[in-house]
């Protein structure tokens, strides 16, 4: 063998040894990117389970939002209505007021046109009743109703 073979072998396998150097380098590499490749695939589907969960929380959250709506809508319905009663009590109270307020001002009957006849004091024993006119029958209507 001559001295050229030999040089020729031994550059052979400095560059064999160097070749099994960087393929155990590229092995190493390449097991660290599937270690990676594995831990991707892991945060991948939790991402999608915390995305399917957002998902059904967010649709719950519209369903009761509709009914919690709903409940509202009916709600201010009902308060409506209760202030439309309100408001018609207290204009039929006012008109009842200034009527009965009116006849006592004036010692006039609400329809203004006779004069309140004066009632005789009762005596002991008097068996005729006290007469009462149609505002002071009205009030104690009104007192009677209010308790």
């Amino acid at each position: 063998m001559g001295a050229l073979q030999i040089c020729t072998e031994l550059v052979l396998i400095g560059l064999l040894a160097g070749n099994l150097l960087f393929a155990i380098r590229l092995e190493r590499a390449r097991g660290g990117i599937k270690q990676d490749r594995d831990e991707l695939v892991r945060l991948i589907r939790t991402f999608d389970d915390s995305n399917r969960q957002a998902e059904a929380g967010a649709e719950r959250l519209r369903v009761a939002a509709d009914a919690a709506g709903r409940a509202m809508a009916r709600q201010l319905e009902g308060s409506a209505n209760l202030k439309d009663d309100l408001v018609d009590l207290i204009e039929r109270g006012e008109r009842l007021s200034s009527r009965i307020g009116g006849a006592v001002r004036n010692d006039l009957e609400p329809t203004g046109l006779s004069r309140i006849p004066q009632a005789e004091p009762e005596m002991a024993g008097s068996a005729s009743p006290r007469l009462r006119s149609q505002a002071e029958r009205e009030l104690l209507r009104a007192l009677r109703v209010t308790r």
